[in-house]
């Protein structure tokens, strides 16, 4: 036993062994943290990619409400004060204008059954439109035809803002993941 303990004790490795095995190890501690930084890093840029397009929908979407909630309050009311054709027809004409520009730039961002209940609504808004125009020598609104047009478009606009709010992830709060924290323990 005496003789294997001073054996091992005057063996002696070759020069070139510890800074071989220190080299490795280090080599390898590298590799882990790269590889820990680049997943790390590439999941932060999803999240803030992801934080970006909602960002992007939104404020879209708030744009195309602004214009028209005005316009629907305008149709609601139509029938009751004396609103002439050529008024409402420059105002369906804005609000088509500001949609089609928020849904050029929602072609990008935008889920598909937002993108269809945008296309919904741009097409009942030129449908209301070509119906005032066909409307012919009258000088006033309808009260039949604003109420029916109010009625549609406030629909779909209800789908849009269905659509919009389920395409967008509710902001988390830090007290809900300490609460969920809490509950895995």
């Amino acid at each position: 036993m005496i003789q294997t303990i001073a054996a091992a004790a005057a063996y002696t490795p070759p020069w070139w062994l510890p800074p071989l095995l220190t080299g490795a190890f280090v080599l390898a501690a590298a590799f882990i943290t790269l590889g820990s930084l680049w997943l790390s890093d590439r999941r932060k840029l999803c999240r803030e990619d992801r934080r970006q397009w909602d960002r992007e929908l939104k404020d879209n979407y708030i744009g195309v409400a602004a214009e028209m909630g005005p316009l629907l309050v305008l149709l609601q009311h139509a029938g009751s004060h004396d609103l002439d054709v050529e008024t409402m027809r420059g105002h369906l004409q804005a609000v088509i204008r500001t949609v089609r520009s928020h849904a050029i730039q929602l072609q990008l961002t935008a889920p598909t059954a937002a993108m269809w209940a945008l296309t919904g609504l741009l097409s009942h808004l030129k449908e209301a439109e070509d119906e005032l125009s066909g409307i012919g020598g009258a000088e006033y609104v309808d009260r039949s035809w604003s109420r029916r047009t109010w009625g549609l478009l406030g629909d779909t606009s209800v789908e849009l803002h269905l659509t919009t709010e389920s395409a967008l992830r509710p902001p988390r709060s830090r007290k809900w993941d300490v609460e969920i924290w809490r509950r895995v323990k």
